[in-house]
């Protein structure tokens, strides 16, 4: 495997069973020791998973992971149209997207080619679209630059009885996204 220019390149370990599971090797094992009540002082470990929302940096504890025909071509659009950040791509041996990384404010997206033939890949086989919020500041501006790069808009910017302004669109493989100004609290 080789990494996008873009991408940071890892070194991954014979055992790991996945791309995904090579790079988080590291940050599990460090996970584990935190957990670990004898190898700490202080507060309870829960406290060390760094959250969606609130937190100040460091990896998101919740990654939507998706599979595309044409990885490619939804890298494009979740960057152009909808804002993502490229943070690592992944290709494989004949070229295709093993496994790439999207930021979008403090949260990740996880994706790759279908039909690699991984066990993820062969797990999600016959799966259908998935829908995804993502928080964002100006739903009215991320909206028309969706719009601007020529995004299925399924609702428009919409004030909602809860309190937040969202809309709704939809990728070129039938996910849906959902962007919008609620912001669920979690509380550790």
């Amino acid at each position: 495997m080789r990494a996008s220019l873009t991408g940071r390149c890892n070194r991954f370990s014979p055992r790991a069973l996945s791309v995904a599971g090579a790079r988080l090797g590291e940050r599990v094992q460090t996970g584990l020791r935190a957990m670990d009540p004898a190898s700490q002082d202080g507060p309870p470990a829960h406290r060390e998973v760094i959250g969606m929302t609130g937190n100040t940096g460091g990896s998101p504890s919740i990654c939507p992971t998706l599979r595309y025909a044409d990885a490619r071509a939804a890298i494009r659009q979740l960057t152009e149209a909808f804002g993502f950040t490229e943070l690592a791509v992944y290709e494989g041996e004949d070229g295709s997207v093993a496994h790439a990384e999207l930021a979008q404010g403090n949260g990740a997206v996880m994706l790759g080619s279908k039909g690699s033939g991984s066990r993820f890949d062969e797990a999600m086989k016959g799966g259908g679209p998935t829908g995804v919020y993502v928080v964002v500041a100006d739903v009215d501006a991320h909206h028309r630059r969706a719009v601007e790069h020529g995004a299925e808009i399924l609702m428009p910017p919409t004030d909602q009885d809860y309190g937040s302004r969202d809309y709704m669109a939809r990728d070129l493989e039938g996910n849906v996204w959902s962007f919008g100004t609620y912001a669920p609290e979690v509380r550790g």
